[in-house]
């Protein structure tokens, strides 16, 4: 895929043979990466959904895949909570543990997402980059209030 004048056409998804799909153009040579086509999937304007296809951004996937790891966990801690009002002592424990991974998470998540953003230009997945960037922050603010409901609940009950 070259131009007339012998310069390629910038990066990016192109329509493939199959209809269906689009594959990668790397700027010199076909990728073997493919996905469905934007304009054929879902609803919503085509652009913004590339936008959050990680593509060959290696970085946004990772992020991806720990930042729905890193979101979760504080839903988990949440069910935990509960053992902090039979079990003081071991409920808090476990929510420091579960809490300390998932902030750990959370800061891989975060380094993977902003390479994911800096890569964005040339690999695509801005978006997708972005929101687990937002995910990230959010588990760690979550992570953070269910200490303290930890803290404040094994002390009213191991006060009473």
């Amino acid at each position: 895929m070259s131009e007339a004048n012998g310069t390629n056409p910038p990066r990016g998804w192109y329509p493939d043979t199959n209809a269906n799909y689009e594959r990668w153009w790397n700027g010199t040579a076909w990728t073997d990466a493919t996905h469905l086509n934007a304009a054929l999937s879902g609803f919503g304007n085509p652009e913004s959904r590339r936008k959050m296809w990680p593509g060959v951004n290696s970085s946004a996937r990772v992020a991806r895949t720990l930042g729905m790891i890193t979101y979760g966990l504080p839903f988990v801690s949440m069910v935990i909570l509960i053992l902090t009002i039979f079990a003081p002592h071991l409920g808090l424990v476990i929510i420091f543990v579960v809490t300390g991974v998932d902030v750990l998470l959370a800061v891989l998540t975060l380094v993977f997402a902003i390479i994911g953003l800096v890569r964005s230009p040339q690999l695509g997945a801005s978006s997708l980059a972005g929101l687990m960037i937002v995910f990230a922050v959010g588990a760690m603010f979550l992570d953070g209030v269910l200490v303290f409901v930890a803290v404040v609940i094994s002390n009213s009950v191991s006060g009473s």
